[in-house]
């Protein structure tokens, strides 16, 4: 019986096709003004996350191709199609932000490489499409606590607008991709499914641990410590993503409308 935690996939596919083309309140026309100080801080960091969100998700979509063709949901492959470009969108409006302050964009970093390396393993008793969800939700879980930061970081109306934005958007692609994952733990028994968890927590601290060293300085500009960080992905982790996979009791709420999951960046970081 479907959970009814779960959307349908064809709401979240509707949910997407919608953000597409919805307005996006980002003041371009006032130009990208980054003090001295804001530069020395940022300008290396949004490189790197720019060059992360810009990937095309290839290895992605086949994993959700073939989860589709197995489990008869042909929009679950739709909608991730459309979720990888919603990313993209990210990297091209990072790219612009870059450009218009006038910095080159790079093509390659370190932390990229190894989690594009790690999104491709296959652990032998977990289906591909969940170890690339659960690198993916890794990162992004860590990119809602680097944008709020970022957007705090400095005092340029554009990449405060920007940061919100997309702000907004990651908490959907938790709540997408955590409606997903539950799936997979509801398939298992508690002390797996547990354990699953655990595994997943010691991830996003490795993540934590090799991210901080070449984004600190944003952090600290925004006046937030390594362990204000680390703690902010846990809560964000356990709250968005983990606590989604407990099981369903027949009392279950329903899940909020999709208009109330991408909340407003403020909201976001608080709750995590």
């Amino acid at each position: 019986m479907p959970c009814s935690r779960f959307r349908p996939t064809t709401d979240w596919h509707a949910y997407f096709t919608r953000n597409a083309t919805a307005p996006r309140s980002i003041p371009w026309q006032e130009g990208v003004r980054w003090s001295v100080d804001d530069r020395r801080a940022v300008v290396r960091s949004v490189q790197e996350f720019q060059l992360g969100e810009q990937s095309e998700g290839r290895y992605l979509q086949r994993c959700a191709d073939a989860y589709a063709a197995a489990h008869d949901d042909p929009a679950y492959s739709a909608t991730m199609a459309l979720f990888i470009r919603e990313e993209q969108r990210h990297a091209r409006e990072l790219a612009q932000l870059l450009t218009a302050a006038m910095v080159p964009l790079k093509t390659r970093t370190g932390i990229d490489l190894v989690f594009r390396g790690v999104r491709k393993l296959r652990m032998r008793r977990s289906p591909s499409l969940e170890n690339c969800l659960r690198v993916l939700v890794t990162a992004e879980t860590v990119a809602t606590q680097y944008y709020a930061a970022l957007r705090d970081a400095t005092g340029c109306p554009v990449t405060q607008a920007l940061c919100r934005q997309i702000l907004r958007d990651e908490a959907a692609h938790l709540r997408f991709h955590a409606e997903r994952l539950a799936r997979f733990q509801r398939e298992r028994s508690a002390r797996y499914a547990a354990w699953v968890d655990r595994l997943h927590g010691a991830l996003l601290a490795a993540t934590c641990l090799a991210v901080w060293p070449g984004h600190r300085r944003v952090f600290r500009r925004a006046g937030v410590s390594y362990r204000a960080f680390a703690a902010g992905c846990k809560r964000t982790l356990d709250r968005r993503v983990l606590r989604v996979g407990w099981p369903c009791r027949a009392q279950a709420h329903s899940a909020p409308p999709l208009h109330a999951v991408s909340t407003s960046s403020d909201t976001l970081a608080q709750a995590a």
